[in-house]
């Protein structure tokens, strides 16, 4: 178990900080849980010390920890028991890929509620968002034209 409180540092609504607040309880593991401002939360990290502008943050034992996959990963090496891991070399890459697909491909969603569900699974992140603007802009450019046109005959008469 580590020689020092840790300190847990997410947002209110960041599924991935709860998880770490999960895992560092089911460890045992003393902490305290700063809530950073959305947006601000960047900066709030860089003061900290961290290098990424993603929650959830660790401090422990002198060390930075950021992403939730790095730190299930260093918590069980940290504190092996309870494990967080699966013992079974199968059942462990399971788990491992069920935590980088939550990591890839889900916690995007709630960061676009609006247009989340357009996302197809195999994109690259966001370029379902630039190919809807690109639509959007092509029509409106295309609705222009069309009024450009009239405006010019309009003014040739």
């Amino acid at each position: 178990m580590p020689g020092e409180q840790a300190t847990l540092y997410g947002l209110a609504l960041s599924h991935p900080s709860h998880a770490v607040r999960l895992m560092l309880d089911r460890k045992g593991i003393e902490h305290e849980f700063k809530e950073l401002l959305p947006g601000f939360h960047p900066v709030q990290l860089r003061i900290a010390g961290f290098r990424e502008p993603t929650v959830p943050a660790l401090k422990i034992d002198g060390r930075r920890l950021q992403r939730s996959r790095t730190i299930s990963i260093e918590l069980d090496q940290i504190c092996p028991e309870p494990p967080l891991f699966p013992a079974d070399p199968v059942e462990r890459v399971a788990v491992e890929n069920a935590e980088r697909w939550g990591e890839q491909e889900l916690q995007p969603v709630p960061r676009h509620p609006t247009l989340g569900s357009e996302r197809p699974p195999a994109d690259p992140p966001l370029a379902w968002r630039d190919r809807r603007v690109a639509r959007a802009r092509a029509a409106r450019a295309a609705e222009h034209s069309d009024r450009k046109a009239l405006r010019s005959d309009r003014r040739r008469r």
